[in-house]
């Protein structure tokens, strides 16, 4: 969705925010899981089941921003207007 809706990124800023958190937050984690040396427990099994657990927040934050987004909600009053029964 990122890169369907690149031109009104661009131009018109849209949803940047919520972009921006996302992009921080995952490469700030990935940073900090780099950075990590524990030794009760070897590097892989961290990757392997904590990994897991991180993206329960990041995935809720990128359908926020799929849902949210100029062309999405353009898509959504098609729909919309399509289903409906209302005559106008």
């Amino acid at each position: 969705m990122v890169i369907a809706n690149l031109k009104n990124i661009i131009k018109k800023k849209d949803s940047i925010g919520i972009l921006m958190m996302i992009c921080i937050s995952f490469f700030g984690y990935l940073f900090l899981l780099n950075q990590m040396e524990l030794k009760a427990d070897s590097m892989a099994n961290i990757v392997k089941f904590s990994g897991k657990r991180f993206f329960f927040g990041h995935i809720l934050l990128m359908w926020f921003y799929i849902a949210s987004n100029s062309l999405t909600v353009k898509a959504s009053k098609k729909v919309e207007s399509w289903l409906s029964f209302i005559q106008k």
